[in-house]
């Protein structure tokens, strides 16, 4: 009822002269002010019904009016564009091109909002789907070859270390492998480069004042006065990676921000290297603090002091090989402390898989994962949760082909004379189709390079502002996508196209 507001009016300004005139075809006009009038009236109208979904009027008001300013001012720069290419775009000596550009150009006003509708629809659904498969990409990277193997080798203890390494350097197809263990601690106290000694207590006060984690709960409607931002940082900070230095891993860590990386020398020295994050920030952590940990509770527990000696870049996902997390060098601990996890990381061929599986059944305690198993699993999460905005963006594309249909149905209305005329000197039924569909096959093209283009610069951004490889983007499918752009505007042309190209020129030129 809405959006039937202007048709209407613009019908019943229809004088009974313009009807009569067989010579004409004029599409009515309501005119400045009454236009102006019933803009008034559709913004009121979704006014209120987008007031039920925000639950406020003001702020549905201010939202319709901004979405109506933004598609005008995207017509306008769509009508530019068409303009633009239907002026000086090279016809190559095609006369069908030529006369497909010339029409693009007469009618820019109604193909600038058809090209909207599609350019909405083929956003949504291209931002959508690449985001998902670059979300997939971004995985199998990061959890195969950027994590340091595509096999993780857990065990429960570390008298299955020597068997697992000896399994390891025995198996072909072993191109590397780092074995890692996980302690987890309490930072107790930290002594700052300058010789300050901060105790836990004025840890939590320096990570209350400087941690903008408050601000993010907030932000996603939780409550920051029922969380401890001292506690949750400083937990993040205890969590301890042991790693093998004499291992060369088969990725190279990240880059050293501050100070610098492990050494050969550093094997079994009280060292720490951290990983830049906002936790550390909070707690004002600098290359040359000695950071006092306890192991252990009560009677048995046991204070190491570990100095910081280097600051990480992150890595896109966290991961002992790939140089994440908080890391020591694998014997910096008494081994009285008895670490929470143990694994290996291992980089190996795919043939050679099973037989690892096979070497390793025989070692006690030994649980053998591939990675691609992660990555299936998160994949599936992930269409699970993309399967209903996908179909959303799919109905938005179809709306985009119902426009394209309406507008080619009104165009070859607006146009039947000149049909008739070209059919009438001799073009054939399948010319004259062949014109329309190239006209509207531009559009499409145009549609499609706007929308997933739009979709793919967004990924761009986001990948580019969190330092991630733009390798993982799926170009294929963005070209796979504009195809689909070009096909929905093609088949939405025929299906109105075609009835026009078959009319007889007797049927439309008799009056003339």
């Amino acid at each position: 009822t809405i959006f039937g507001f202007l048709p209407t009016l613009a019908a019943g300004q229809v004088r009974p002269g313009v009807v009569l005139r067989p010579s004409d075809t004029i599409i009515p006009r309501a005119g400045l002010w009454r236009t102006l009038g019933a803009l008034i009236i559709i913004i009121a109208a979704l006014s209120g019904v987008s007031a039920i979904i925000l639950g406020n009027l003001p702020t549905a008001i201010l939202v319709t009016i901004g979405a109506f300013i933004a598609s005008g001012i995207l017509v306008l720069l769509l009508s530019f564009l068409i303009w633009i290419i239907g002026r000086f775009f090279p016809s190559l000596g095609i006369v069908d091109l030529k006369i497909s550009l010339r029409q693009m150009l007469a009618g820019r006003g109604r193909g600038a909002t058809t090209l909207l509708a599609l350019v909405v629809g083929v956003f949504s659904l291209s931002l959508i789907t690449l985001f998902a498969d670059t979300i997939n990409n971004t995985l199998s990277t990061a959890l195969g070859s950027a994590s340091g193997g595509n096999v993780i080798v857990a065990m429960t203890n570390r008298n299955s270390i020597p068997q697992v390494t000896a399994a390891l350097d025995e198996t072909e197809g072993v191109v590397a492998y780092q074995v890692s263990q996980s302690f987890g601690g309490t930072l107790v106290s930290m002594e700052k480069p300058d010789g300050a000694l901060l105790d836990r207590d004025a840890i939590m006060a320096t990570i209350e004042e400087n941690s903008n984690l408050r601000d993010t709960i907030a932000a996603f409607g939780g409550d920051p006065d029922e969380i401890d931002v001292g506690e949750i940082v400083l937990a993040g900070l205890s969590n301890l990676s042991g790693i093998d230095l004499g291992v060369t891993p088969s990725t190279a860590p990240t880059a050293i921000l501050r100070g610098r990386d492990f050494t050969d020398a550093d094997a079994g020295q009280p060292v720490i290297i951290f990983t830049e994050s906002d936790n550390l920030t909070s707690a004002e952590i600098e290359v040359g603090a000695k950071l006092i940990y306890e192991f252990g509770e009560d009677a048995s527990a046991q204070q190491i002091t570990l100095e910081v000696i280097g600051i990480r870049q992150r890595p896109v996902i966290n991961s002992p090989t790939s140089g994440s997390g908080t890391q020591i060098p694998l014997d910096a601990l008494p081994s009285v402390i008895a670490p929470s996890t143990i694994q290996a990381l291992v980089n190996i061929a795919d043939e050679n898989i099973p037989e690892l599986r096979r070497t390793l059944s025989t070692v006690p305690g030994t649980f053998v994962l591939e990675t691609a198993v992660f990555v299936q699993l998160l994949s599936s999460l992930l269409a699970t949760f993309s399967a209903f905005p996908t179909m959303v963006a799919l109905l938005g594309l179809v709306v985009g082909g119902v426009v394209i249909a309406n507008s080619v149905a009104l165009t070859t209305l607006e146009r039947r004379r000149e049909i008739a005329v070209m059919k009438a000197v001799g073009l054939q039924r399948e010319r004259v189709l062949g014109m329309i569909l190239l006209e509207n096959g531009i559009m499409g093209l145009i549609g499609g390079l706007i929308g997933v283009g739009l979709g793919v610069l967004m990924l761009v951004i986001l990948l580019s502002a969190s330092g991630s490889s733009l390798s993982v983007i799926p170009f294929g499918t963005a070209l796979l996508l504009m195809g689909l752009c070009i096909g929905v505007a093609l088949i939405a042309a025929t299906t109105t196209a075609w009835g026009a190209s078959g009319e007889k020129p007797l049927n439309v030129l008799r009056s003339e």
